[in-house]
């Protein structure tokens, strides 16, 4: 984290590199600038994929129509290659990315810095879901263990699962404790969703907002 310190978004890509250096897993993905690459991409991959719009100009790229989930076979990727560049234009390119396994549900998970309270950690239902159940709770990060399962297992996402409890309250500490030290003055990194299953917790979106970093000696 510490060598990101310029004003910018960093979209997809870059996020899940962020998510990666502390440790935290992510679906796996590549930057295809063409056709062709995608479907080598997706071939190397295996299985269906999903291809997302990657440019600063269209961050919501689900309600802009710029994103194809479960494409399968050579002539679908590059279709739908296409079929997103059409939407984005010059500067932009298309994240080539495994689609989840079957069966996880969606954790939405995000930091940001506040002026009063510092780095703030939201938690609630993944998705879409984010916004229609109105279901987030927001903590000061860092967030111990023991807090983020008990906040976890009231929001009521995965019942009584106890695996999946676990595996998405470890996601939460862990990317808790990276961002109470995030060297950064404003910032939003925004991971939605988080497919947590009883085999574990995978990111599979993300987006990061900077502002500014701190300078030497700032707390």
């Amino acid at each position: 984290l510490a060598g990101v310190t310029e004003e910018r978004v960093l979209l997809e890509p870059a996020a899940h590199d962020l998510l990666c250096d502390i440790g935290l897993a992510t679906l796996p993905g590549h930057v295809a600038a063409s056709a062709e690459q995608a479907s080598r991409i997706a071939r190397e991959t295996g299985g269906p994929v999903a291809l997302k719009a990657v440019s600063p100009a269209v961050l919501h790229r689900a309600a802009a129509g710029l994103v194809r989930l479960d494409v399968e076979g050579d002539d679908a990727v590059r279709a739908a290659f296409a079929e997103i560049c059409s939407g984005i234009g010059e500067g932009g390119s298309v994240y080539v990315q495994a689609m989840a396994p079957p069966g996880g549900r969606e954790l939405f998970l995000s930091a940001s810095a506040d002026p009063t309270f510092g780095v703030v950690i939201a938690v609630g239902a993944g998705g879409v879901k984010v916004e229609a159940l109105d279901q987030v709770r927001l903590l000061r990060a860092p967030v111990a263990r023991e807090e983020a399962e008990t906040v976890i297992s009231a929001l009521g996402i995965f019942g009584g699962d106890r695996a999946s409890i676990a595996h998405a309250s470890e996601y939460v500490t862990r990317f808790s404790q990276a961002m109470a030290g995030a060297p950064w003055h404003d910032f939003v990194f925004e991971v939605n969703p988080v497919l947590v299953s009883g085999d574990g917790a995978v990111a599979a979106d993300g987006l990061v907002i900077l502002n500014a970093a701190k300078e030497t000696g700032d707390e």
